[in-house]
């Protein structure tokens, strides 16, 4: 059961809980895809050399491990090539839209 309210959803740990849930705690719209859409067709490239620059070089899952990403998509020349989720989310769990 999470102590998430309209005074803490935005502060970890309640944040786990109510970025995923924020209909429950905001006025929300979901915003559908069009009929006409696309799919992004998907380039799997490899990110095991990925260091990012923050406490000496940590490895891409050590870097989204330390900064809480719930979920990446990386997409270069209009397809996918990277996806990761954490935290109980997937391609398509609901979830606040932040730092896009």
């Amino acid at each position: 059961m999470t102590t998430a309210d309209i005074t803490n959803w935005r502060t970890s740990p309640n944040n786990r809980w109510a970025f995923r849930n924020v209909d429950k705690l905001l006025s929300t719209q979901v915003v559908k895809k069009g009929e006409d859409e696309t799919p992004l067709r998907s380039q799997h490239l490899d990110f095991n050399g990925f260091k990012a620059q923050l406490g000496g070089g940590l490895d891409l899952h050590a870097f989204l491990t330390a900064s809480d990403t719930d979920g990446l998509v990386v997409l270069h020349g209009g397809k996918t090539v990277y996806e990761s989720y954490s935290r109980d989310n997937d391609a398509s769990s609901k979830h606040i839209l932040m730092s896009m």
